[in-house]
């Protein structure tokens, strides 16, 4: 206590100093410009005018931090005073507390002994646990280690197997691309021999061939240039007839063929210019009665209408357009009869029995059809009919 009382007023001391020393430099500062400049300038003078009243405040600052540490050199004093009284007051704990502590440090070696010689027998204790489970951990990891040995042994032996497979099978193969080796090599030795055979009996051939000729030209009384002579000309009379009938035949085919198309190229011109007077031709305008005939006319799941167009042959087509109702048929005449047994349907109300029998134009309504021969377009497909209205 007593070393820190001694450095706090060291410290307060210094303070205390230092803003002495302030005080002065900053008087003398003021003295010298007041000094410098003449009275009417200075008060005429903005930037002299702040500087003195920044100096003022500084000055004024550095007195009241002269007062402040006057005081706290006065509290340090007083500070200083109750310190020497608490350490003498520390001086007397100190000596009871060290006394405390030989008798507190006494009782201490006496229970670390105590929990030494504790320590001791439980450090000997978990030894003996730790011993016992490593030794049991190291059993099972050697009973690991011999199994997954056991499993890389069998396995090596595995991939031995395979290997000692493979290496025989190795070998067969060898051993037969040998074989192949010592047939190939003995069947080229007898090809050559063959073909040393064949050479001796081409020889023979030839000269058996020309002894033939000259016999055959012997017996004949022609020579070979005669008998070529003779040869070529009845292959020459074959190949005239032949030609002459391959010509009728091609003749036959371009007669056909042109035939063929000049049909189509009249009837694509005929569709080319004619479609819509074809069309017109037809075409039958037809009326339904009313809306409700539609229903009729449709049948449920469009029962109806089928078996209006099995009985007439014809494709009907209903459109939602007011007054317009088209149907194509393959022929003018099914046409025809497709627009009578239409007539005769709805006059007897969509009786799928009677529409072939009964005949009657209905009165005109805002439904309406028609029924139409299908036309060839250039594509050769057929093309839907033409609607009208009525």
């Amino acid at each position: 206590m007593g070393g820190m009382t001694v450095v706090l007023l060291i410290a307060v001391l210094a303070l205390a100093v230092l803003v002495l020393v302030a005080l002065v430099l900053g008087a003398r500062a003021l003295r010298g410009l007041t000094a410098t400049q003449p009275a009417a300038e200075r008060a005429d003078d903005p930037a002299f005018v702040a500087e003195r009243d920044r100096q003022e405040e500084s000055l004024a600052a550095l007195r009241s931090a002269a007062g402040e540490a006057s005081s706290a050199v006065e509290q340090a004093k007083s500070a200083a005073t109750v310190a020497r009284t608490d350490a003498a007051e520390a001086k007397a704990e100190a000596r009871a507390a060290r006394a405390e502590a030989r008798r507190v440090l006494d009782a201490a070696r006496a229970e670390a002994d105590t929990i030494m010689e504790r320590a001791h027998r439980q450090a000997e204790t978990d030894a003996e646990q730790v011993r016992t489970a490593a030794r049991r951990s190291g059993e099972r990891e050697i009973s690991m280690l011999s199994a997954a040995v056991k499993e890389q042994a069998v396995e090596l032996e595995r991939r031995t197997a395979r290997i000692d497979e493979r290496e025989r099978l190795h070998t067969e193969e060898v051993e037969r691309f040998a074989e192949r080796d010592r047939r190939v090599t003995a069947s080229e030795a007898e090809l050559t021999e063959r073909e040393s055979s064949l050479a001796e009996r081409e020889v023979t051939l030839a000269e058996a061939e020309e002894l033939r000729r000259r016999e055959l030209e012997r017996v004949a009384g022609l020579t070979a240039d005669v008998a070529k002579a003779e040869l070529v000309e009845a292959i020459e009379g074959q190949a005239k007839r032949e030609a002459a009938l391959l010509i009728r035949d091609i003749e036959h085919d371009a007669r056909s063929t042109a035939e063929q198309r000049a049909r189509h190229i009249v009837v694509d011109a005929i569709q080319r210019v004619a479609s819509e007077q074809t069309a017109e031709s037809v075409v039958s305008v037809l009326h339904l009665p009313g809306d409700e005939m539609k229903g009729r006319i449709i049948g449920r799941e469009g029962r109806n209408i089928r078996a209006f167009e099995s009985v007439t042959g014809v494709n009907l087509i209903i459109d939602d357009t007011p007054r317009r109702s088209c149907s194509p048929a393959s022929t003018r005449y099914a046409a025809r009869s497709a627009a009578s047994r239409w007539r005769s349907w709805c006059s007897t109300g969509g009786s799928t029995r009677t529409a072939s029998r009964r005949s009657s134009r209905p009165p005109s309504t805002r439904w309406s059809g028609c029924v139409s021969a299908p036309r060839r377009t250039r594509s050769s497909r057929w093309a839907s009919p033409t609607c009208t209205r009525s």
